[in-house]
């Protein structure tokens, strides 16, 4: 090995070759900066990999009298040293490049005239080569004509008159331009040419060249895209990617999560065999956590889980579904922990440091223990081969025993998966289909350029003011260098002297230069742009097609690209009207189209039947191969027609069906009448749910589907946070009751003192979390609940004020119809099969003695938006009116408890707001509020209608907001679309309205 010069002056690439020619280059100088070498001849190895890659050379071109280098990239210095290293080694070296040397196509010629310069400065000798005798007139003509400057000044240009081997196709976006390459390519094959000899090229892979691609193979024809998958984005190659990455993330949740959800993660671990969604669940455990990061944080977590039934001795005391709640988390979690501690124990196993070929060992040894068997995953066995092949120079170099931390391993082998080339997936004998920069330099007697769309031949991004400039001061920086020769480098590791080109042997291969001098020009992108639809032009030997869009599939009119506007200007009349063939609209019955694929064929057949030709559909019609479609059809038609009869269909308000959730079958409806029977108790959120929409309470508390929760480590918990807030406030006035403050303080004063003790009392109890992160995080919530304290401590100085004067905090967290000691009874409305049972939970209770009885007032605390008095209106908001005629029926008859209003207090806004107000008592005076709308009466009919329809099997889609499929955690199941387009409705729709107002339109 020797210190050579290793260039990093690389110029900005421009082209699809050229970009990937950078990006190897770039990837070797880091790998011998790793490997801190730079080696003489490597860079000549560089050199034999780049032009195997780009022109499948062969392995022994080192071994070969004669080597031809066609098109390389003129302007990227790494190629240029490695045509000098292959120059040293090749008695005989050619290049082949596009260049004219007449000053009218300067501009085009600009790419390639100082390497031109280069090599006749190294010896080269030119030679132009012209056009073979025999190849079509228009084709030299139209070569010959493209971008030439008026250099005399009289006006004249080179017409194209000659209409041999030339053709422009125009037609329709998508179907139409992919019937133009498959009518073009069925042509030349019926004609007897190989299918190797077509080249189909496109600017750029999109969704018009992927639906050429189809139709050509829609209609039998063998197509080579080379579109082969990358190996970084095979299922296996990325469930290994992610778990090699674990320890380096410090066991990310999300990541887990990712690997975990993989479905080519197969392990064959008694664990994993445990349920058929053991993998899955593990890592819906894990989300549900709420531990974003950490191994043995994960498992502390995963253990509080499955105890969460064992830990709670309250929890017959908890609504239902707050039960199956915590039951369906603990039964996560008991899946979870045996998987969760095999995969620890596999993973920890291998993410040690090592040496390459033994931290290799150890990758593979994680693969199969996850089910990923490199020897039958085509993707896996090439990233092993290319890992073996770097620790074969890692070795050479004698770096084979250094050790490399995992973390540096895996961001090594990251590296060579970014950069391995996809599979060889083209196939011998095909027609071949390739982007303009992807095929560059290669030839075909019959080319197609598809496609050739406005802003796509010249590029939009190399034309106007957006187009990149060159890097005009590299090329001056380079000026220097370029006047030394090649082997005349001073200083250790230089080139080697070569033999002058006077020594060389007779019958060297000549460059294709006309050596009469030509303009100067600077190289513009325009003038790149030039010169690849020149090349594309010289690479047609017999016939080249050019097609474009006419307009889009809705008719409007498209623009074609300004290097094919050019060719039609060309073009003489005559011609034109020869090679010119446009189709404006595909005819969708193919009346006047021969139809070439069996789908096109079943398409004519059927539109000849419509004017009563039934013979090529009686035809079809007893073959096997099209029988099950024109069935298929037959039935379709069937529809369509009955559809016809119904008048004006479409404005039609049709009813909501099974498909939208109205469940008729009865044995659907005595199962939910049985699940949610007089027995059950509901929740006042399920009853406000079934009246927002009876679809998600469907999917939430009958199919108890659990909508994933997105949420991130740094996001604000604010559902944990606000039950932290509750339980602090509890605690506050929990014992500012049980040991009141002295008579000097009042109680206003005495919650300011003790406000910022018991929210720090409260974020004390729970465990401290095992990471920085969640610690950090934890200060930060703590600080945040302070200052919420701080606000509550003021809001409640002003209730006190105000509205809480002469009343005081009694009942907290006051539990009514669950099935512990200290539940109140259950609201019961109803009565018989009707009957309605609920339960609940009420934050706060304010009571105050008055001479007609005990008045109260129901709170409930708010850390997010408050209710408006709108959603009561619409049976959104039940859950305070409720609450307020439980609390009335639970407590003693004799008090005669009265309720004044109930509200909400808002931690973080104003404070206390009452929601429904039935009375007002100031300084000790009660003033009583008759008919306060919507009235407990209407309530409770809403309430029993809603049970009645959920105990029917009405459970449809029928929003009670227009919006909310912005919001719903279940819009992507839901038919909210559907019923909207086909206005469907619900008449009998349980509404808050008085009955004669009902019946108005919903959607």
């Amino acid at each position: 090995m020797a210190a050579g010069r290793a260039p990093d002056d690389l110029p900005s690439p421009s082209g699809a070759v050229e970009a990937e020619l950078r990006r190897i280059y770039r990837r070797y100088q880091e790998v011998l900066a790793a490997l801190r070498a730079v080696d003489d001849a490597g860079l000549r190895a560089y050199g034999s990999a780049v032009f195997s890659l780009m022109k499948e050379l062969p392995p022994a071109w080192g071994r070969a009298d004669r080597l031809i280098l066609v098109e390389p990239p003129t302007e990227d210095r790494p190629v240029r040293l490695a045509i000098d290293a292959m120059n040293r080694s090749v008695p005989q070296v050619g290049v082949v490049l596009t260049f004219d040397g007449d000053p009218s196509r300067a501009e085009a010629d600009a790419p390639a005239a100082r390497f031109r310069e280069r090599l006749l400065s190294w010896g080269f000798l030119e030679e132009r080569i012209e056009p073979p005798d025999d190849r079509p007139a228009g084709l030299v003509s139209l070569g010959r004509a493209l971008f030439r400057d008026d250099a005399s000044g009289d006006g004249r240009v080179d017409r194209v008159d000659r209409p041999e081997g030339i053709a422009l196709r125009g037609a329709s976006t998508g179907d139409g331009l992919a019937r133009v390459a498959a009518n073009w390519a069925r042509g030349l094959l019926d004609d007897g040419e190989p299918p190797e000899e077509l080249l189909i090229l496109v600017r750029t892979w999109d969704d018009q060249s992927d639906a050429m691609l189809e139709t050509l193979r829609a209609w039998g024809m063998p197509v080579s895209s080379g579109k082969g998958r990358p190996v970084s984005s095979d299922a296996a190659s990325q469930a290994l990617r992610l778990a090699m990455r674990v320890p380096v993330e410090d066991w990310d949740a999300d990541l887990l999560g990712r690997l975990l959800r993989n479905g080519r993660l197969r392990p064959d671990w008694d664990e994993a065999r445990a349920h058929p969604l053991a993998l899955p669940a593990t890592a819906a455990a894990i989300r549900e956590s709420r531990v974003f990061r950490g191994r043995e944080a994960i498992a502390e977590a995963l253990g509080r889980m499955a105890a969460t039934e064992r830990q709670e001795p309250d929890s017959e005391g908890k609504p239902d579904y707050l039960r199956r709640h915590r039951q369906r988390r603990s039964w996560l979690a008991g899946l979870a922990e045996p998987v969760y501690r095999r995969l620890s124990a596999l993973i920890e196993s291998v993410a040690r440091p090592g040496p390459w070929s033994t931290q290799v060992d150890r990758l593979g040894r994680l693969a199969t223990g996850l089910g990923l068997d490199p020897d039958a995953e085509d993707a896996l066995g090439h990233l092993f081969a290319a890992l073996d092949d770097h620790a074969l120079v890692v070795g050479g170099v004698g770096l084979g025993k250094e050790p490399w931390t995992w973390a540096r391993f895996v961001d090594e082998v990251e590296s060579i998966l970014r950069e391995l080339p996809p599979p060889d997936s083209r196939i011998v004998g095909a027609i071949r289909m390739a982007t303009v920069d992807e095929a560059s330099g290669a030839i075909a007697r019959h080319v197609l350029l598809a496609n050739l769309a406005e802003g796509s031949f010249p590029a939009r991004s190399f034309v106007g003011p957006t187009a990149d400039p060159d890097d005009q001061a590299l090329d001056e920086s380079e000026s220097d260098e370029e006047d030394v020769e090649p082997g005349d480098e001073e200083g250790p590791g230089a080139f080697p002297e070569r033999p002058t080109i006077t020594s060389r042997p007779p019958g060297q291969l000549r460059l294709p230069f006309d050596g009469s001098p030509i303009a100067s020009s600077t190289t513009t992108p325009f003038g790149r742009e030039m010169a690849r639809f020149l090349r594309v032009v010289g690479s047609a030997e017999r016939s080249l097609t050019l097609s474009y869009p006419t307009a889009n599939e809705k008719g409007v009119e498209q623009l074609a690209a300004g290097f094919l506007v050019e060719v039609e200007a060309l073009l003489d009349p005559d011609v034109a009207g020869q090679v010119v063939h446009v189709d404006r609209s595909l005819d969708p019955a193919l009346r006047r189209t021969k139809p070439l694929s069996p789908l096109e064929h079943r398409v004519r057949a059927m539109s000849r039947a419509a004017i009563e030709d039934f013979s090529d559909l009686a035809s079809l019609a007893g073959a096997a191969g099209h029988r099950a479609a024109l069935r298929d059809s037959a039935e379709a038609l069937l529809v369509n027609e009955r559809r016809s009869r119904q008048p004006s269909w479409r404005r039609i308000r049709r009813p909501i069906s099974r498909f939208e959730g109205m469940l008729r079958d009865p044995r659907i409806a005595a199962r939910l009448a049985t699940d949610f029977g007089p027995s059950y108790a509901f929740s006042a959120s399920q009853l406000e749910s079934l009246a927002f929409c009876p679809f998600q309470f469907f999917a939430r508390y009958v199919l108890r589907l659990d909508p994933i929760e997105e949420r991130d480590e740094l996001e604000e918990d604010r559902t944990a946070g606000g039950s932290r807030m509750h339980a602090a406030l509890e605690a506050l006035h929990l014992t500012l009751r049980d040991d009141p403050p002295p008579p000097e303080v009042s109680l206003d004063e005495a919650v300011a003192d003790a406000i910022e003790r018991a929210v720090r009392d409260q974020i004390d109890r729970e465990a401290t979390p095992s990471s920085d992160v969640g610690r950090a995080l934890r200060a930060i919530e703590a600080e945040r609940m302070v200052r919420v304290g701080k606000t509550y401590a003021d809001q409640f100085r002003r209730y006190a004020e105000a509205h809480g004067s002469g009343l005081v905090p009694f009942g907290f967290e006051y539990r009514f119809g669950g099935e512990g000691e200290d539940a109140s009874p259950a609201l019961i409305l109803g009565e018989g099969e009707r009957l309605v049972r609920l339960q609940g939970m009420i934050d706060r209770i304010d009571v105050a003695e008055h001479p007609s009885g005990t008045l109260f007032r129901v709170i409930d605390y708010k850390t997010g938006s408050v209710p408006s008095r709108g959603k009561l209106f619409k049976g959104l908001a039940l859950q305070l009116p409720l609450y307020a005629m439980a609390v009335e029926r639970s407590l003693p008859a004799e008090r005669n408890p009265r309720a004044i209003d109930a509200g909400y207090w808002a931690l973080r806004g104003k404070g206390y707001s009452p929601l429904v107000t039935m009375a007002e008592y100031r300084d000790g005076d009660l003033y009583p509020k008759d008919g306060w709308k919507p009235g407990p009466d209407r309530i409770v009919a809403f309430v029993l209608e809603l049970v009645d329809s959920l105990r029917g099997g009405m459970l449809p889609v029928h929003p009670a907001e227009t919006d909310c499929d912005r919001t719903c955690d279940y819009r992507t199941v839901c038919r909210l679309r559907q019923v909207r387009q086909a206005r469907k409705d619900w008449p009998e729709a349980p509404s808050m309205d008085e009955p004669a107002s009902q019946g108005e339109e919903h959607f």
